[in-house]
């Protein structure tokens, strides 16, 4: 599979300081031949060598970080061609800046990389050459599914490197694993080991890309059974930011390896991922819809079946409280009828059905999930505490002020077994506690700017109260899952002293110039943990 190699060294490879930048690019062509022989070369080194003066003379007269930006792009057009990037000048850019999942307008990029292949370095190679000159800033998009404004998208100073079309798929010879592109979406990869009476460990909706689900961690559809998303990855192929390309996996860059599971975007590009493929493929599930009318009931049983769930591995819910109905999913890891778990919620009747008792696959349930859910809080099981702040959400949630505004109130269930199945893969940097826990999330979204201030003001009201009653009640759990947290938390610093110092050793010994750090724009980085 193709793939992306982007963002250099600021420094030249070799310490080469006096090449100019078309024999800097020759050069690393050259490197990277030399380490990827199955790579053809030859053609865009035609390419550069024809537009040697050029390069060379835009290079000359680009010194400011903006201007670094649009010379990455100019470079691309003049080696690659048109069709490997995508500028202002586009039909497709104002498609491509709205891909992201914001309801808040993202910055424009000067610049989108949207046709994938291992070629792209060549323009972002150009923003750190030479080291005297300001670096160029970047972004990567897998997906576009975090929801904090910024994320996946920078403004006219930087480049956006779009994984969209790294989506490639191969299954092994033995079907024991399966290489997926940072760009496929779960989707995809559901339907393509579906045949195979098979599935992986991945989203529970078929919108999010690979990437950026497995690098903050991932909760899957039952994360009892085999751990989050991070745990099943056997190796990820990553980009350094001196442009070389590593693997890193259990006897290779071991150390690089646990970072990266749940360690966030703070390493290198991951331009594929290894994946444990996993025996759950008949399962049985439904989806109700219920009102507010028994809702303190409904989360005294949801607590009661939370507990229970610790000694059925196979069971799993989606809870879900918005615009005045809960959502309630029950999943199960085997075709049946009627799991004993599930049954204290029989004394509820809903309003309608949302997805109906089926015994289907991982497949087609995610086909009929086909939306998101997404400032998140952990802590443990508690009736008072649901009903607390369920009651603290039913008063903020009223945002008559603001037409274009909605808020929503999710428990995601945790049980000890997820922290055990990490334990047995080798061990995640999330540093979470074996014991039944809920990830409640709270998603705040408007789609007019108007409505900004008394959204914020709402959700702000909603997660002071929670943090005041789990507090109250010593059940707080110091630890805020990486794929909900908002743009204003740390979820970096709740993984524990002892693996953030392993995450920042990994980050110096595998980004040395701090590329990721200093020019990345956006996302959790170490440096600010």
């Amino acid at each position: 599979m193709d793939a992306v190699i982007v963002l250099a060294n600021p420094t030249p490879l070799h310490n080469r300081e006096t090449s100019s930048l078309s024999s800097k690019l020759l050069e690393t062509l050259n490197d990277l031949s030399d380490t990827q022989p199955t790579l053809d070369v030859s053609q865009l080194t035609q390419q550069i060598n024809l537009q040697k003066a050029q390069i060379d003379n835009l290079n000359a007269t680009s010194n400011k970080r903006d201007v670094r930006s649009g010379l990455a792009c100019t470079v691309s057009r003049l080696v690659l061609g048109a069709n490997k990037y995508i500028d202002a000048g586009s039909p497709s850019y104002t498609n491509e800046t709205s891909e992201n999942w914001q309801v808040i307008p993202a910055p424009k990029a000067h610049a989108i990389y949207a046709r994938s292949n291992w070629r792209m370095w060549i323009g972002l190679r150009t923003a750190g050459f030479p080291p005297h000159v300001s670096w160029s800033k970047f972004a990567v998009r897998s997906g576009g599914q975090n929801p904090n404004p910024g994320s996946g998208s920078i403004d006219g100073s930087g480049v956006l490197i779009d994984m969209a079309h790294i989506n490639a798929l191969q299954i092994s010879a033995d079907t024991k694993s399966v290489n997926v592109g940072s760009g496929a979406r779960w989707g995809e990869v559901y339907k393509y080991l579906d045949p195979y009476g098979l599935s992986a460990v991945g989203a529970r909706s078929p919108i999010p890309a690979v990437g950026g689900f497995l690098m903050g961690g991932g909760i899957p559809f039952i994360p009892t059974l085999y751990g989050l998303g991070c745990d099943n990855v056997q190796n990820f192929e990553v980009v350094l930011g001196n442009s070389s390309v590593v693997n890193a996996n259990a006897t290779a860059n071991s150390d690089l390896f646990f970072a990266l599971k749940g360690g966030g975007p703070n390493y290198g590009i991951v331009t594929r991922f290894d994946l444990y493929t996993v025996p759950l493929h008949n399962i049985w599930y439904r989806f109700d819809i219920y009102d507010y009318t028994d809702s303190l009931s409904i989360l005294a049983t949801t607590v009661q079946i939370q507990a229970a769930m610790e000694l059925d591995p196979n069971a799993h819910f989606i809870w879900v409280a918005d615009n005045g109905t809960i959502l309630i999913g029950l999943i199960y890891a085997e075709w049946t009828a009627d799991p004993a778990v599930f049954r204290p919620f029989q004394a509820f009747t809903p309003i309608s059905s949302f997805i109906p008792e089926t015994n289907g696959t991982v497949s087609t349930l995610s086909q009929n999930l086909n939306f998101l859910y997404s400032t998140p809080a952990t802590y443990q099981l508690d009736v008072d505490l649901y009903q607390q702040t369920f009651t603290e959400f039913l008063a903020t949630s009223n945002l008559s002020s603001s037409p274009s505004a909605d808020q929503s109130y999710t428990i995601q269930p945790i049980g000890k077994a997820v922290a055990e199945a990490g334990n047995a893969r080798g061990g995640n940097p999330l540093g979470l506690s074996a014991m039944p826990q809920t990830w409640f999330n709270s998603v705040a979204q408007y789609s007019s700017l108007a409505d900004s201030a008394a959204t914020q003001e709402a959700f702000t009201s909603l997660r002071t109260t929670m943090e005041q009653a789990v507090n109250a009640k010593d059940l707080l759990v110091p630890f805020i899952f990486q794929n909900d947290a908002g743009s204003s938390q740390n979820p970096l610093a709740g993984y524990g002293a002892t693996n953030l110092a392993k995450l920042r050793a990994a980050s110096q010994k595998y980004d040395a110039q701090q590329v990721f750090q200093r020019n990345q724009f956006g996302g959790f980085k170490l440096v600010n943990a």
